[in-house]
């Protein structure tokens, strides 16, 4: 007698050699989709990591402050250096004695400001509240429409007018700070902010000298460079009452996001820089209030952007992008940085306009910058895509610069599945269809069911869903 199992065997080979090859090759791939869909019950997804190449740091409009060193060093001028970067201007001459307003300090509670000389406080009216003599404390609060001074000798004002502190030196040390700055300083509350503010007013040229954009060992060409578009930058800000500061009661911030500045240093060499080009700015035709918007970063990596592919608005004929052989040296003129899948999930799914719709498939770059800086991006999801900014792209995953590259290698093949084999039914149709008007139900406890729904599937152009045999599952129901 035939073993049970030769017997199944013959059968088997019987019932093949009866049916045509073409059967044969569409029951074969019926039988793949069904064994996965029966047999396939949890995902397994690969190790991936995606690196970035890029180049440059922070925006690349304007002047490259890396390219600025290496023509100096390079034996270039300041004025030929000038007129690289800023696109058919000129260098006019402007007074040097002009005041600016530079926010320095902002806080909810005290503004404290003392002097090595003689200390005058006055409000804005020009009373004089309090005189003290050197080394003592003025202490400024603001409570309910009142500024409230007290002295480290015991003494309370109040006044509803804001406040200007004086010294006799010409050199106030704002204490939250611990620094000493030329001029007054004013201490004001702006309701836009709802912050008090200590705001340094001060002469055009003794604020450049406060100006830590780049050390004080520089080339003397470059630090003339500085000093001419810083001295633009600042005066622009003063003379355009639409500069987004404005609003505080000052004409630039502190920061880097307009110019570093640190107050009182010690900087010779930048000192002379100012004096020596003393009064010059960059000027252009377009420009409406005299000086040009005279941008400037650290690094381009090798090529400058149009203004408006950074920052939107109207294009600025002195602000276009142009090629930069003067930077190669720089750290910053390329880079690379390298995220495993998890890490650039977590960035990614850190923001609702990044987050990845299903599992992270891809990037594509949609739309680029002369440079080219990426100015669009699509974020390529199973589930959808979505299309951000470079801007934003660059901010959630810490980015020096929007000049990046992907490509195709990003891309991984997908392996799908779930907990059951009605779950990888969805995870299938989800892959396959973003919408369906038909669908195909089939058994997920019998084979032979659900192997005839494939031609049907096929014939529909719809996805096959397993059910269970008298009800029709939550999850299912809902796909």
């Amino acid at each position: 007698m035939l073993s049970q199992v030769k017997l199944r065997n013959q059968l088997l080979q019987l019932f093949i050699k009866t049916i045509s090859i073409k059967d044969k090759l569409y029951l074969l791939t019926l039988l793949f989709i069904i064994y996965f869909l029966f047999s396939f019950t949890q995902a397994s997804y690969p190790s991936k990591t995606y690196t970035f190449k890029g180049h440059g740091n922070n925006h690349g409009v304007g002047m490259c402050m890396a390219g600025v060193k290496g023509m100096a060093l390079a034996g270039k001028g300041y004025e030929e250096i000038v007129k690289k970067y800023y696109n058919v201007v000129s260098l006019t001459k402007v007074s040097e004695t002009q005041s600016v307003r530079v926010g320095i300090y902002s806080t909810t509670t005290t503004i404290s400001v003392s002097s090595s000389g003689n200390l005058y406080v006055n409000d804005s009216m020009g009373q004089r509240l309090i005189s003290l003599a050197s080394d003592q404390v003025v202490n400024v609060a603001y409570s309910y429409g009142k500024y409230i001074l007290t002295t480290s000798l015991g003494s309370v004002v109040t006044s509803p007018n804001y406040i200007r502190v004086f010294s006799s030196n010409g050199i106030l040390s704002v204490l939250n700070k611990n620094h000493d700055f030329y001029g007054v300083i004013e201490i004001r509350f702006s309701p836009t902010s709802n912050s008090l503010w200590a705001i340094n007013e001060l002469p055009l040229n003794q604020y450049l000298y406060g100006i830590a954009e780049e050390p004080e060992d520089w080339p003397i060409e470059g630090l003339k460079t500085l000093a001419v578009a810083a001295r633009t930058y600042a005066l622009e800000k003063k003379l355009n009452p639409n500069s987004r500061h404005k609003k505080n009661n000052f004409d630039l911030c502190w920061t880097a996001d307009c110019q570093y500045y640190v107050g009182i240093r010690n900087a010779p060499r930048l000192k002379s820089a100012v004096d020596s080009t003393a009064g010059y700015i960059i000027t252009h035709p377009s420009a409406t209030y005299g000086p040009i918007v005279a941008a400037y970063s650290s690094c381009c990596g090798g090529h400058t952007e149009n203004n408006e592919n950074v920052w939107g608005g109207t294009a600025l004929p002195y602000l276009r992008g142009l090629p930069d052989s003067f930077c190669t040296w720089s750290t910053h003129y390329s880079w690379s940085v390298t995220f495993s899948e998890e890490q650039i999930l977590t960035k990614l799914n850190s923001d609702t306009r990044t987050s990845v719709p299903g599992n992270l498939l891809g990037f594509q770059i949609l739309k680029t910058g002369v440079s080219p800086r990426v100015i669009t991006l699509r974020i390529i999801g199973s589930e959808g895509s979505k299309d951000v900014s470079g801007n934003l792209f660059k901010s959630i995953l810490g980015f020096k610069s929007t000049w990046f590259s992907v490509g195709s290698s990003y891309l991984r093949t997908l392996r799908l599945g779930g907990n059951n084999r009605f779950e990888t039914a969805i995870e299938v149709s989800r892959s396959g269809w973003l919408s369906s008007l038909n669908v195909v139900l089939a058994s997920g406890q019998n084979f032979p069911d659900a192997l005839s729904a494939g031609p049907l599937a096929y014939q529909v152009g719809g996805p096959i869903l397993l059910t269970q045999k008298d009800t029709l599952p939550t999850e299912i129901l809902n796909e």
